[in-house]
C-alpha cells in the first residue's frame, strides 16, 4: 500500500486535479500537547521524555504519508511555542527537530497573530466549498469576528471543521449547527452551489470506552467520514460504536445517507486508535489514515475496496498520544485548498 513509499523517491506530480495545497502544522503544534499538562510535568524525567519522542514519531509518521500522498504539495504553517519544563531544565520546542525527512517545506504564518489554544488545528479555521459552480469558503467566526465578507470568503461557524464534513457535492454538519437558525443563509448558499447537506447526532464521549477525553462532542469527523469511491458513488463510513450509541443516531445515520444519496459503510472499531475515521482524502483522491493496533483492519479493507489500494498512505505507527493531548487526528490537522484561496485567508488573518 501506498505507506511503504518513500518520501525522498521521485514524484511525477499530477495535473488532472489542478494545483492544491495540503496545510499542516509545523512541529510546534506538539506544545499544545504539552501545554499546562500537569499530568505529563509530574513525571519523572525518563517518562517525559519518552512521552515526547512518540508524540514527535507520530508527527513525523503523519508528515511522511502526506508528503508522498499529496506530491509533496505541503505548506507549513507556523504554531506559536511555549518553554516548557519538561526536565529539571526548561526545554523549549525551539530545540525539538522532526527526524529528517530530506525535504524542505515552505512556511506561512496563518495562525500566530490569531491564536487560541482551542483553535491551535487549521480544519478549524476554514472550510472550501469551492466547486466548478462558484467559489465560497467559510471562515470561523470566531477567529475573525471582524471580518467584512464578500461573496466568496464568509465568516460563519461552519468554518469550523471538525463539525463539517464534505465530498463531492455531498455535506454531513453537526447536529448543532444544523439548528441554528443564523446559519439558514450560509446553508442556503451551499445549496445553490449543488451540495446536499444533512445532520448527524453530536458524538457520545461514552461511545468508546477507555477514549472519552480524546473526544469533543461536537465534532463528528473521527467517527464519520466522507469518501468519494473510483466507481464515482460517494460512501458515508461511520464506526459501529457510533451508530450504536443510541437509537437515535442509527436512525439520523440511516436518513442522511438516504437524502444524500451516499453508500453507508458500517467500520468496526476492533484493533482501531483514537479518532480512527479522522482520516484525509486529497484532491488526488489518495487518502491518509492512521495505522491501526492489528494488521489490515477492516477499515483499511474497506478503504482499499473504495478508493483502492494503492491510493492508501497509512502512517507507520498508530496515532495515540497525539489525538489523547491535542483531540486531533490527520484530518483535524490538516486543511486543503488552492494557493490563491490560502493566500487571501492569510491576509485577514
Amino acid at each position: 500500500m501506498g505507506e511503504r513509499q518513500s518520501p525522498n523517491a521521485k514524484i511525477e506530480k499530477s495535473n488532472s486535479t489542478g494545483r492544491f495545497t495540503v496545510l499542516f502544522p509545523d512541529i510546534g503544534i506538539t506544545a499544545t500537547a504539552f501545554f499546562q499538562e500537569e499530568a505529563i510535568r509530574s513525571q519523572d524525567p525518563f517518562q517525559r521524555e519518552m512521552i515526547v519522542q512518540r508524540c514527535i514519531n507520530e508527527y513525523s509518521a503523519i508528515l511522511r504519508s502526506l508528503y508522498v500522498a499529496s506530491e509533496g504539495q505541503i505548506t507549513l504553517t507556523k504554531t506559536p511555542i511555549f518553554g516548557v519544563n519538561l526536565s529539571q531544565g526548561s526545554l523549549t520546542w525551539k530545540e525539538l527537530e522532526v527526524p529528517a525527512l530530506d525535504i524542505d517545506l515552505p512556511t506561512i504564518d496563518l495562525q500566530s497573530r490569531s491564536y487560541n489554544p482551542e483553535k491551535s488545528v487549521v480544519r478549524d479555521l476554514f472550510t472550501d466549498f469551492s466547486n466548478t459552480n462558484g467559489e465560497l469558503v467559510f471562515i470561523d467566526s470566531s477567529i475573525v469576528p471582524k471580518l467584512r465578507d464578500t461573496d466568496t470568503l464568509r465568516k460563519s461557524p461552519l468554518g469550523e471543521g471538525g463539525k463539517v464534513l464534505r465530498a463531492g457535492l455531498s455535506v454531513l454538519i453537526s447536529e448543532d449547527l444544523w439548528s441554528r437558525r443564523d446559519l439558514e443563509p450560509d446553508l442556503r448558499r451551499i445549496k445553490r452551489l449543488g451540495y446536499k447537506v444533512a445532520p448527524v447526532p453530536w458524538v457520545n464521549p461514552s461511545c468508546r470506552p477507555g477514549v472519552e477525553e480524546q473526544l469533543v462532542p461536537g465534532h463528528i469527523d473521527g467517527h464519520i467520514s466522507l469518501i468519494e469511491g473510483i466507481d464515482g458513488k460517494t460512501y458515508m463510513l461511520f464506526l459501529d460504536s457510533y451508530e450504536n450509541q443510541d437509537e437515535k443516531t442509527e436512525d439520523q445515520l440511516r436518513q442522511a445517507a438516504e437524502f444524500l444519496g451516499v453508500v453507508p459503510v458500517r467500520v468496526e472499531d476492533k484493533g482501531l486508535p483514537p479518532l480512527p475515521l479522522n482520516i484525509l482524502q486529497l484532491p488526488n483522491n489518495n487518502v491518509v489514515l492512521s495505522r491501526g493496533f492489528q494488521s489490515e483492519s477492516h477499515l483499511e479493507q474497506v478503504l482499499a475496496t473504495i478508493v483502492g489500494a494503492d491510493r492508501l498512505f497509512i502512517t507507520k505507527v498508530p496515532l495515540q498520544l497525539i489525538p489523547h493531548h491535542t483531540k486531533a487526528g490527520i484530518r483535524c490537522l490538516t486543511n486543503v485548498a488552492n494557493p490563491k484561496m490560502i493566500e487571501r485567508i492569510h491576509s485577514l488573518v
